[in-house]
Parts: structure tokens; C-alpha cells; sequence
């Protein structure tokens, strides 16, 4: 292949993956969920079963990237403040944008006891509300 074709197509992918990127940002800033970006890859695979595009590579990868890197300081603060493992794992959910009804779903509790897990989080936090305690993992980011 010819120098200039190969940098074209490395322009084309950066660009896509930078667009891609902002995209995320739009539907997670503008979505209560994480999930709003795996269902636009779902419904997309309905449309086309059979092919991978790049798109979809790059919307997986920054998925997975952002959800590691949620993982990693969720990991941190349970550690630095001193929460349990299903205190960190309702910090993390939380932190995604579920509902306490959600939560207790996934994590086979009652939303009471869901309640009294975050109420317990924000307290080891110091913090009063979920936007602080998203403000304070920004700053622990």
C-alpha cells in the first residue's frame, strides 16, 4: 500500500474514534445510564448481525476503557475511606446512574438495605448527595 493511503486511513480512524469519543460524552452526559451507549451497539447489531464495524470497536473500547477506569477508582476510594465490597459495588452502580430499585436488584437486597448502604457510603464520604459524592471521585480521577 502506498504511504499516503496508509495515512489516510490512520487520519480516517483517529477522527472516528475521536467522534466517537464525543459522542459518548454527549449520551453520557445527557443519559442517566451507561446503558444508553450499549443499546445503540445492540440495536445497531440488529440492523446489521452479520458485520463488525469500527464504529462498533471503538464505541465497545471506550465503553470498556471508561467502566475499567470507574472500576479502578471505585477501588481506590472503597479503600482510602474504608467502604465494603458491597458498599464499592453500590458506589459503582450508583456512580453508572442506577436507581436505589436497580441497585437492589442486581445486588439480590432490598431497596432498604440498598438506602442504607449508599446513606452509609456518603457518610464514610462526607458527602450529602450523589452529585457531591460524583465530584469527589472526579477529583480522586
Amino acid at each position: 500500500m502506498q504511504p499516503a493511503i496508509l495515512i489516510l486511513i490512520c487520519l480516517f480512524l483517529f477522527f472516528n474514534i475521536l467522534l466517537t469519543a464525543f459522542v459518548y460524552i454527549y449520551i453520557r452526559k445527557h443519559s442517566t445510564r451507561m446503558k444508553s451507549l450499549e443499546s445503540l451497539l445492540v440495536q445497531d447489531k440488529k440492523t446489521s448481525p452479520d458485520t463488525t464495524t469500527v464504529n462498533d470497536l471503538v464505541q465497545t473500547s471506550v465503553l470498556h476503557s471508561l467502566q475499567t477506569k470507574l472500576d479502578a477508582i471505585t477501588s481506590q476510594i472503597a479503600r482510602q475511606y474504608g467502604l465494603t465490597k458491597q458498599e464499592e459495588r453500590i458506589m459503582y452502580l450508583s456512580l453508572e446512574g442506577f436507581t436505589a430499585k436497580e441497585i437492589a436488584v442486581k445486588c439480590s437486597v432490598t431497596v432498604s438495605t440498598t438506602n442504607t448502604h449508599i446513606r452509609n457510603i456518603y457518610s464514610k464520604l462526607n458527602v450529602t448527595c450523589k452529585r457531591e459524592l460524583k465530584e469527589k471521585v472526579l477529583e480522586a480521577a
